[in-house]
Parts: structure tokens; sequence; C-alpha cells
């Protein structure tokens, strides 16, 4: 005759304990749910596999009627336990923390937002460029237009230049300009005034009427805008890079 197991869900883990001359087998309990604080007609030391989540708990204790069941493993379909790179072999937690850092030399920064578990690799300075064509002294024409992350402040340094068709028309002027905002939950702001700083023969810069430029914040970009001379057509190119560091 061959005996059978008591529940199809239950078996003996294959060790047991002593306790005043009585002989405790804990279980293996193998269901497709979590155990709760009604499941203690377990003897504690037993484990309790989830077979749909791949969990398992081990009942440390039942108190006041309760079962306590503590996890004692993770699921190895979603949880992260280690990080790999591509040198230097993989890297286990330290106190359940693994660093992931930036490297200042190289102008990496990362940047981490807890509200939605993110790290964010933030090259620290990155090149752009822009062109713009004016024709009149009065309307600003956008050349570069810079988002802004939330949470973040850009700042952008590079070099602005305008020349004409017609020589001595007004328009041959180069310049270095700064300028920065930054953003939080809204929209950007602007941080301080544009500087702009010539550093070539010419006329250029936000108080002057032949060429102007001005920066300003577009919902959330940070603009450059030009303003060339009545009558002259002009080109306009920036290029330099911005920065983008946290708030």
């Amino acid at each position: 005759m061959t005996n059978g197991p008591v529940q199809p869900y239950l078996s003996p883990s294959g060790f047991s304990t002593k306790t005043q001359g009585v002989t405790v087998v804990p279980y293996a309990v193998r269901l497709p749910r979590n155990p709760t604080g009604a499941d203690r007609e377990y003897p504690v030391g037993s484990v309790w596999a989830n077979t749909a989540t791949f969990q398992a708990f081990i009942l440390a204790s039942i108190v006041a009627g309760v079962a306590q069941w503590a996890p004692c493993g993770v699921s190895p379909l979603g949880d992260v336990r280690r990080l790999t790179g591509d040198v230097g072999g993989t890297i286990l937690p330290t106190a359940n923390n693994i660093n992931i850092l930036g490297d200042a030399g190289s102008g990496i920064t990362v940047v981490g937002d807890p509200a939605t578990s993110t790290l964010s690799l933030v090259y620290a300075s990155t090149f752009v460029e822009g062109t713009a064509t004016t024709t009149d002294g009065t309307t600003f024409v956008p050349v570069l237009s810079i988002p802004v992350p939330q949470n973040r402040t850009v700042v952008f340094e590079g070099r602005l230049a305008a020349w004409t068709a017609a020589p001595g028309a007004g328009g041959g002027a180069t310049s270095l300009v700064k300028m920065g905002a930054f953003r939080t939950t809204g929209n950007a702001v602007q941080v301080g005034a544009g500087d702009v700083t010539l550093d070539k023969e010419g006329a250029l810069g936000p108080n002057n009427s032949t060429t102007a430029c001005q920066f300003t914040v577009s919902v959330n970009n940070l603009v450059l805008s030009v303003c060339g001379k009545s009558g002259v057509t002009a080109q306009w190119k920036v290029q330099g890079l911005f920065t983008t560091v946290g708030v």
C-alpha cells in the first residue's frame, strides 16, 4: 500500500527541529499566492513558495493567532540584484545599494529623481548651433532654442556672428554670449541677464541700435534671438556648448 501526500501542495522539507521532546517537521508550501496572517496551521520555520511570482516566505512566528510570514527571497524575473558594465565585472550591492556615479573629468553627471525612480546620465557639455536671417531693425528672430529639462539648470556659452552681403552695411560683428535658465515643476525661468562680450570690431549687443541680441525663455526653452538693421539682410550663426546640471 502506498501512502499519498497529506495535502497536494505540501511536502516535508527534509529537516526537523526538536522542542521539549517533540519533533516538528516544517512544511514546504507551494501555492500561486502569498501567505496571509490566517495561514497559521503550519509549524514555525515552514517555507511558502508563491509559484506565480517566484517569491518565497518563511513562517517566523505566530503572534496572537496571526501568522508572521517574512519574505526570504526576491523574484528572479523582476528584481535587480547586481549591475554589470562594459568593463570591471559584476557589481553587487553594499548595504542594499549600488552607486552609479558620473565622471567630472569627462563631463558626465548622474542626476537622480526619487519621485520617478529614474537616474539620468547627463553629459555636462553639449554642442549646439543655430542660424537665422534678419531684414529689419525691429523684429527679433530666434537663432537658438535649448530645452530646459524639469528640475535642471541650463547654461549656454558660445560665439555669435553676424554678416551681410554688402560690406559696411552695419552687419559685421562677432561676440561671445552667455545665457542661462532653470526649471522646476513649472515653466523655465531665466537666470539673470544674458551676457554679451564683443571680441571683434563691430556693433553687436542688446543696447545697440544697429544689431542686437536678446535672451528669453519660452515655456520650457531658453531662447537666443537676434535683430538686424532696417533695409539690410543679415546672416546670423551661433555655435557653442550648453551645460545641464541639477537644480
